[in-house]
């Protein structure tokens, strides 16, 4: 596994474990610094990522990459149930492509937000040099 890669799982791993962002990049910067010192693979070094970072204490911090997925998850459902409501009440009288056509939209937005989240999360501290 390339260094990077493994930085990148374990920042995210260790994000998930809701670790605040500043431990995060302390942790990720010792990890490149002594496998560069001992040019030793992380993974052979400190083993799978996510067996490291279970090394380290939960947190209290949600990551941003959290809070941005969970946020565009939950306007896309608000967004569904908005139009639900609407069909009911009587405001809008839409036909069913269209019904199909807005709920698939927000699943695909659903979707897209928690896996941006996830992504996002799997990012690099600034400065951190591979």
């Amino acid at each position: 596994m390339k260094h990077e890669d493994y930085l990148k799982d374990l920042g995210q791993k260790l994000r998930w474990r809701r670790v605040d962002e500043a431990t995060v990049a302390d942790i990720l910067r010792e990890v490149a610094s002594e496998t560069a010192e001992t040019d030793t693979a992380p993974d052979e070094r400190f083993g799978p990522a996510n067996e490291y970072a279970e090394n380290f204490e939960q947190g209290h911090s949600l990551s941003i990459g959290f809070v941005l997925g969970t946020a565009g998850a939950l306007l896309a459902t608000v967004a569904a149930a908005a139009y639900v409501v609407s069909t009911i009440v009587g405001v809008i009288s839409p036909s069913v492509p269209v019904s199909i056509g807005i709920y698939g939209t927000c699943f695909v937005v659903m979707i897209a937000a928690v896996i941006a989240g996830q992504r996002y999360d799997r990012r690099l501290p600034r400065g951190l040099r591979v």
